[in-house]
């Protein structure tokens, strides 16, 4: 299956140790680097819009335990707790990996979703805390 062919739908979870793991559908290459947008929803509903260039695999690790490697982000960590505490709730939490559109980069194509999503919502999702001029709390 090639990673550009379609949109991608990642359900997370916790495993035994309590870390975030992404359960990708067989087959997809999900080690193979991709640009791509990512729309977390919880309950059908969007709480963050986010893009990356690495594979899925290796985007989605830094939620597993709310480090990259060195010091964390206070929005890494901020948002580990936030979809661990929503899985630990028993609510489902999706990332929808979509391909960049030909001729975007994949910060254009997600800048142009939270915008779209604004114009909608009057705000940005929920989890996209700074562009709503919000702050994550320091734990």
């Amino acid at each position: 299956m090639k990673n550009n062919s379609h949109n991608i739908k990642v359900e997370l979870s916790l495993n035994e140790e309590g870390h975030i793991v992404p359960n990708f559908p067989e087959g997809f290459k999900y080690n193979q680097a991709m640009k791509q947008v990512q729309t977390f929803k919880m309950k059908g509903e969007t709480k963050k819009i986010a893009y990356s260039e690495q594979s899925p695999k290796k985007s989605l690790e830094a939620y597993k335990t709310g480090q990259k490697g060195g010091s964390p982000s206070i929005r890494t960590t901020g948002m580990h707790e936030e979809i661990k505490k929503s899985l630990e709730q028993g609510n489902k939490v999706i990332v929808e990996i979509a391909s960049v559109e030909k001729g975007k980069t994949p910060k254009e194509q997600a800048n142009e979703e939270l915008k779209k999503y604004k114009e909608t919502n009057g705000k940005y999702p929920d989890w996209n805390k700074q562009k709503n001029k919000d702050k994550w709390n320091k734990k």
